[in-house]
């Protein structure tokens, strides 16, 4: 128990020291710092699954899962920062790694919290953590984007508040404790009435969409990923997203045990199937690159809740997802920073000849596109298979048709934009030297998705397991 609170403290306590007294050694020492204690909850997770600590914080499969790999992609980020940020001041890095910290530290808090209004606490934090990121660069447009994203993450997450509440006032708990630990509530949930449920269900899928990235309050997060400094985008694309799904699955998983199953199972592949057809639209017309990363998570984030609207049974190609998100968006979004510095533009035709310019970074990016389109040998392929094929064996073909038709547009919509900001002549290029030590835990990052298109980690395997049963 000594390691999850010792996290706990000193992630508090750093968060206050880079904001109280700025300075250079105080923000690079206490990012490593913080990675080093990340990494050491994870180990803890790795041996103490099942473990609950402080009463609303358990160790099951979905935390460690999620946990692992916001230590891995936390670790990357940071690294990649120490680079990125280097022409910035040293107050304004100060502010930057305490925002990193602030929102590793709230995501995880979510994927520990057993509670209802634990979750919803974590999720607000990242709220917070998330603005200062927003903000980082002091300029109208994301000034304009902190605000939008406070305004309207706030609206989201009071409406999953009243579907929490809602819970808590209609389900009577025999136990005489709290309702709202998930566990009791998928104890008490048969006898319900059904119309509250379904309201809870609904305004906590409208509420933490906003987290998830998906429909109807997706838009916040595509102007989050734009205005944040790239290293920031990736923790949003994966790590907030992930905490926005935990928050989601809870409910869905503690809900699953009523006869409304089938219903939220409908809501979710309906939210799904908007999600995937926006972010198809939008592809088709996008262009900034960061833009287009963010409509690329909307539809892979579409996918997953069509996923989860299959039934338990067909679980598994949802959480393989999530997994493979995590480790090839956070590289892209990178490899864009990268391309930014070099170029002073995110504006994908004002970007051209990439691979004459970076040619290491030029293949990340191409290789990255390839895996999130799922072409072989992406993890995202078994995926996708998976999530296909269930739709196929449900003799669901409507569904089929329709999301098939739509990702064969967006993947049009994805290569024209990507071929011409990697192939496309432009006026008298300066190659640059890619740094080898961030060009190499990029690839690793692409290598893990690439090793699960043909062998499948069994303890990723293990934990996915846990989650079907």
């Amino acid at each position: 128990m000594i390691v999850p609170l010792t996290y706990f403290i000193i992630s508090v306590l750093l968060i206050a020291l880079l904001n109280i007294f700025p300075s250079k050694r105080i923000f690079k020492a206490g990012s490593l710092i913080y990675m080093a204690i990340h990494g050491l909850l994870a180990s803890f997770a790795l041996m103490n699954k099942g473990v609950t600590i402080l009463s609303f914080f358990t160790f099951d499969a979905l935390a460690v899962l999620f946990i692992l790999l916001s230590a891995l992609t936390g670790f990357v980020a940071v690294i990649h920062s120490f680079s990125y940020m280097t022409d910035e001041t040293v107050p304004a890095q100060n502010r930057f790694y305490s925002g990193i910290i602030g929102l590793l530290f709230a995501a995880n808090g979510v994927y520990l919290a057993n509670h209802a209004v634990i979750t919803w606490i974590f999720i607000e934090a990242t709220t917070i953590a998330v603005t200062i990121l927003i903000y980082h660069h002091r300029h109208s447009n994301a000034l304009e984007a902190a605000w939008k994203y406070v305004f309207i993450s706030s609206t989201g997450i009071a409406l999953a508040y009243i579907g929490i509440l809602f819970v808590g006032g209609n389900i009577s708990s025999e136990s005489g404790s709290s309702i709202l630990f998930y566990k009791n509530m998928a104890q008490s949930i048969i006898t319900a009435d059904p119309l509250w449920l379904k309201l809870s269900f609904l305004f906590i899928l409208l509420g933490y969409s906003a987290k998830l990235e998906t429909f109807p309050l997706y838009t916040i997060s595509i102007d989050a990923n734009y205005a944040a400094p790239a290293s920031a985008s990736a923790l949003m694309a994966t790590v907030l997203v992930n905490a926005g799904f935990t928050a989601i699955y809870r409910i869905y998983a503690a809900f699953s045990a009523h006869a409304i199953i089938i219903w939220m199972n409908h809501v979710l592949v309906f939210t799904g199937i908007i999600s995937v057809f926006i972010a198809t639209a939008y592809m088709l017309k996008v262009k900034n690159l960061k833009r287009l990363l963010g409509y690329s998570t909307l539809e892979i984030m579409g996918l997953v809740l069509i996923g989860m609207g299959q039934g338990k049974s067909w679980h598994y190609a949802p959480f393989l997802l999530l997994v493979m998100n995590s480790l090839v968006k956070s590289v892209l979004f990178l490899q864009t920073g990268y391309l930014h510095k070099i170029t002073g533009t995110y504006n994908i035709f004002k970007n051209k000849n990439y691979l004459e310019i970076n040619k290491w970074g030029a293949l990340i990016l191409l290789t990255g596109f390839i895996f999130i389109a799922a072409i072989p040998p992406s993890g995202y392929f078994i995926a996708e298979l998976n999530l296909f094929k269930g739709l196929l064996i449900q003799k669901k073909y409507i569904i089929f048709a329709i999301v098939t038709i739509m990702v064969s547009l967006l993947l049009f919509g994805l290569f024209s934009r990507i071929f011409s900001i990697l192939f496309s002549s432009g006026e008298n290029p300066q190659p640059v030297k890619q740094n080898i030590w961030l060009f190499l835990l990029q690839l690793s990052m692409l290598l893990i998705s690439m090793l699960y298109c043909f062998y499948q980690i069994p303890y990723i395997e293990n934990l996915i397991a846990d989650l079907l049963k």
